[in-house]
């Protein structure tokens, strides 16, 4: 078994597809089928590991206190071949204007990382595993 993909919705879809395809060099495809019932998709596709599915429709995010209802991922991480590239990729991301939850750090299990939140506040995680 293996993992495909991870669904996030989103308000803004092309400001997520963006952060995604900006700082994690992922590729953007519209999943045109879905666009039927004001449904909006794309797949962004990575190097290694599963790729994500943005959605957006805007009937969703009229209902009140639909964006808390949407918000059941806790993190996404996001590994990088050296502490550098971790701190270099960190501070491009804060830069740009995103939150930064936490500096770059080392962890007891032997990783390097860092936490931004994405357009829609959810935390990504960009890290280095220690050998």
């Amino acid at each position: 078994m293996g993992k495909e993909h991870i669904n996030i919705w989103t308000e803004n879809i092309d400001r997520s597809r963006k952060f995604y395809t900006l700082f994690f060099a992922g590729k953007a495809k519209r999943n045109a089928k879905e666009r039927a019932d004001d449904l909006d998709s794309y797949f962004i596709s990575f190097r290694n590991g599963p790729s994500i599915e943005l959605l957006s429709k805007k009937q969703v995010f009229s209902i009140p206190d639909a964006a808390e209802l949407m918000h059941p991922i806790n993190d996404i991480a996001f590994r990088f071949h050296n502490k550098s590239q971790v701190d270099d990729l960190t501070q491009w991301v804060i830069d740009e204007g995103f939150t930064l939850e936490k500096h770059p750090y080392e962890e007891e299990q032997g990783t390097y990382s860092s936490i931004v939140r994405d357009p829609d506040n959810n935390r990504v995680e960009i890290y280095h595993l220690i050998e």
